[in-house]
Protein backbone atom coordinates (compact mmCIF):
# COMPACT_ATOMS: atom_id res chain seq x y z
CA UNK A 1 0.00 0.00 0.00
CA UNK A 2 2.92 1.92 0.73
CA UNK A 3 4.24 2.00 -3.03
CA UNK A 4 0.88 3.09 -4.00
CA UNK A 5 0.89 5.88 -2.26
CA UNK A 6 4.25 7.11 -3.38
CA UNK A 7 3.56 6.33 -6.82
CA UNK A 8 0.19 9.01 -6.25
CA UNK A 9 2.50 11.19 -5.21
CA UNK A 10 4.86 10.95 -7.79
CA UNK A 11 1.72 11.68 -10.14
CA UNK A 12 0.66 14.50 -8.21
CA UNK A 13 3.83 15.90 -8.81
CA UNK A 14 4.19 15.43 -12.66
CA UNK A 15 0.36 16.88 -12.55
CA UNK A 16 1.48 20.06 -11.18
CA UNK A 17 4.40 20.61 -13.13
CA UNK A 18 2.13 20.00 -16.08
CA UNK A 19 -0.47 23.04 -14.86
CA UNK A 20 2.31 24.63 -13.91
CA UNK A 21 3.46 24.67 -17.59
CA UNK A 22 0.20 25.38 -19.19
CA UNK A 23 -0.04 27.96 -17.15
CA UNK A 24 2.92 29.68 -18.16
CA UNK A 25 2.65 29.05 -21.90
CA UNK A 26 -1.27 30.89 -21.53
CA UNK A 27 0.71 34.05 -19.88
CA UNK A 28 3.22 33.97 -22.49
CA UNK A 29 1.01 33.40 -25.56
CA UNK A 30 -1.52 35.21 -23.91
CA UNK A 31 -4.27 35.42 -26.67
CA UNK A 32 -6.35 37.42 -24.63
CA UNK A 33 -4.79 40.55 -26.10
CA UNK A 34 -5.98 39.44 -29.31
CA UNK A 35 -5.94 43.33 -30.57
CA UNK A 36 -8.49 46.01 -30.88
CA UNK A 37 -10.97 46.27 -33.42
CA UNK A 38 -9.99 47.65 -37.35
CA UNK A 39 -11.81 48.84 -40.19
CA UNK A 40 -11.23 47.11 -43.00
CA UNK A 41 -8.47 48.77 -44.84
CA UNK A 42 -6.63 49.97 -42.50
CA UNK A 43 -2.93 49.55 -42.52
CA UNK A 44 -0.97 48.10 -39.65
CA UNK A 45 2.39 50.10 -39.01
CA UNK A 46 4.01 47.29 -36.82
CA UNK A 47 4.57 43.56 -36.96
CA UNK A 48 1.35 41.88 -35.39
CA UNK A 49 -1.55 39.28 -35.76
CA UNK A 50 -4.57 40.00 -36.98
CA UNK A 51 -7.64 38.06 -36.22
CA UNK A 52 -10.97 38.64 -37.24
CA UNK A 53 -14.12 39.60 -34.92
CA UNK A 54 -15.08 35.80 -35.32
CA UNK A 55 -11.93 34.20 -34.60
CA UNK A 56 -11.00 36.97 -31.86
CA UNK A 57 -14.10 35.75 -29.95
CA UNK A 58 -13.67 31.83 -30.67
CA UNK A 59 -10.18 32.61 -29.32
CA UNK A 60 -11.73 34.10 -26.16
CA UNK A 61 -14.23 31.29 -25.83
CA UNK A 62 -11.03 28.67 -26.16
CA UNK A 63 -9.22 30.71 -23.19
CA UNK A 64 -12.20 30.86 -20.66
CA UNK A 65 -13.01 26.91 -21.64
CA UNK A 66 -9.06 26.26 -20.68
CA UNK A 67 -9.14 28.85 -17.65
CA UNK A 68 -12.24 26.31 -16.52
CA UNK A 69 -10.62 22.92 -17.12
CA UNK A 70 -7.49 25.00 -15.14
CA UNK A 71 -9.46 25.85 -12.00
CA UNK A 72 -10.99 22.10 -12.18
CA UNK A 73 -7.34 20.68 -12.15
CA UNK A 74 -6.35 23.10 -9.12
CA UNK A 75 -9.33 21.75 -7.46
CA UNK A 76 -8.76 18.24 -8.32
CA UNK A 77 -5.20 18.77 -7.36
CA UNK A 78 -6.15 20.18 -3.81
CA UNK A 79 -8.76 16.82 -3.03
CA UNK A 80 -5.76 14.74 -4.04
CA UNK A 81 -3.25 16.39 -1.98
CA UNK A 82 -5.92 16.49 0.76
CA UNK A 83 -6.14 12.53 0.42
CA UNK A 84 -2.78 11.84 0.32
CA UNK A 85 -2.33 14.08 3.45
CA UNK A 86 -5.29 11.59 5.07
CA UNK A 87 -3.73 8.76 3.40
CA UNK A 88 -0.15 9.33 5.33
CA UNK A 89 -2.10 10.10 8.86
CA UNK A 90 -3.90 6.92 8.34
CA UNK A 91 -0.65 4.96 7.40
CA UNK A 92 0.92 6.51 10.91
CA UNK A 93 -2.08 5.53 13.17
CA UNK A 94 -1.86 2.01 11.25
CA UNK A 95 1.85 2.22 12.26
CA UNK A 96 1.21 3.35 16.16
CA UNK A 97 -1.54 1.09 16.85
CA UNK A 98 0.76 -2.02 15.34
CA UNK A 99 3.43 -0.88 17.94
CA UNK A 100 0.53 -0.68 20.70
CA UNK A 101 -0.41 -4.29 19.58
CA UNK A 102 3.41 -5.50 20.16
CA UNK A 103 3.50 -3.77 23.21
CA UNK A 104 0.35 -5.43 24.40
CA UNK A 105 1.04 -8.61 22.94
CA UNK A 106 4.63 -8.65 24.82
CA UNK A 107 2.77 -8.14 27.80
CA UNK A 108 0.48 -11.23 27.40
CA UNK A 109 3.22 -13.17 26.68
CA UNK A 110 4.75 -12.08 30.16
CA UNK A 111 1.16 -12.60 31.93
CA UNK A 112 1.08 -16.18 30.00
CA UNK A 113 4.39 -16.96 31.49
CA UNK A 114 3.93 -15.67 34.80
CA UNK A 115 0.89 -18.64 35.24
CA UNK A 116 2.62 -21.19 34.14
CA UNK A 117 5.56 -21.14 36.30
CA UNK A 118 2.49 -20.04 39.03
CA UNK A 119 0.82 -23.52 37.56
CA UNK A 120 4.01 -25.40 37.76
CA UNK A 121 4.86 -24.12 41.33
CA UNK A 122 1.37 -24.96 42.57
CA UNK A 123 1.53 -28.70 41.10
CA UNK A 124 5.26 -29.15 42.65
CA UNK A 125 3.63 -27.76 45.99
CA UNK A 126 0.82 -29.77 45.63
CA UNK A 127 3.45 -32.75 45.26
CA UNK A 128 5.36 -31.55 48.36
CA UNK A 129 2.43 -31.73 50.34
CA UNK A 130 1.62 -35.60 49.17
CA UNK A 131 5.23 -36.93 49.87
CA UNK A 132 5.13 -34.30 53.36
CA UNK A 133 2.15 -36.35 54.68
CA UNK A 134 3.13 -39.26 53.53
CA UNK A 135 6.43 -38.98 55.67
CA UNK A 136 4.55 -37.99 58.04
CA UNK A 137 2.13 -40.69 58.46
CA UNK A 138 5.07 -43.25 58.04
CA UNK A 139 6.48 -41.39 60.44
CA UNK A 140 4.01 -41.32 62.77
CA UNK A 141 3.42 -45.15 62.79
CA UNK A 142 7.13 -45.44 63.52
CA UNK A 143 6.62 -43.32 66.76
CA UNK A 144 3.52 -45.26 67.61
CA UNK A 145 5.52 -48.57 66.91
CA UNK A 146 8.64 -47.35 69.04
CA UNK A 147 6.33 -46.38 71.97
CA UNK A 148 4.35 -49.37 72.08
CA UNK A 149 7.49 -51.23 72.29
CA UNK A 150 8.76 -49.29 74.53
CA UNK A 151 5.23 -49.67 77.23
CA UNK A 152 4.83 -52.93 78.60
CA UNK A 153 1.25 -53.95 79.17
CA UNK A 154 0.54 -56.41 82.13
CA UNK A 155 -0.06 -59.27 79.92
CA UNK A 156 3.27 -58.50 78.75
CA UNK A 157 4.45 -58.34 82.36
CA UNK A 158 3.39 -61.27 83.46
CA UNK A 159 5.02 -63.44 80.61
CA UNK A 160 8.53 -61.56 81.32
CA UNK A 161 8.24 -62.12 85.12
CA UNK A 162 7.36 -65.82 84.67
CA UNK A 163 9.97 -66.13 82.48
CA UNK A 164 12.72 -64.51 84.91
CA UNK A 165 11.03 -66.38 87.82
CA UNK A 166 10.08 -63.31 89.87
CA UNK A 167 6.53 -63.82 91.39
CA UNK A 168 3.68 -61.98 90.21
CA UNK A 169 2.75 -59.92 92.86
CA UNK A 170 -1.39 -58.99 92.78
CA UNK A 171 -2.72 -55.68 94.12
Amino acid sequence: MHFLIVEAFKIGFIMKKFFAALFAILIIINPASAGEVMKKGTVLVEDSYVFTIDEAKGLTQEIARLEKIIKEYKELDEVTTDKFSQAESLIKIKDLQITQYKGLHELDTGRIRKLERRSALTGAERWGLVIAGVGLTIGAVLIADKIDDAVETPAQNNINTQARGIPLVRF
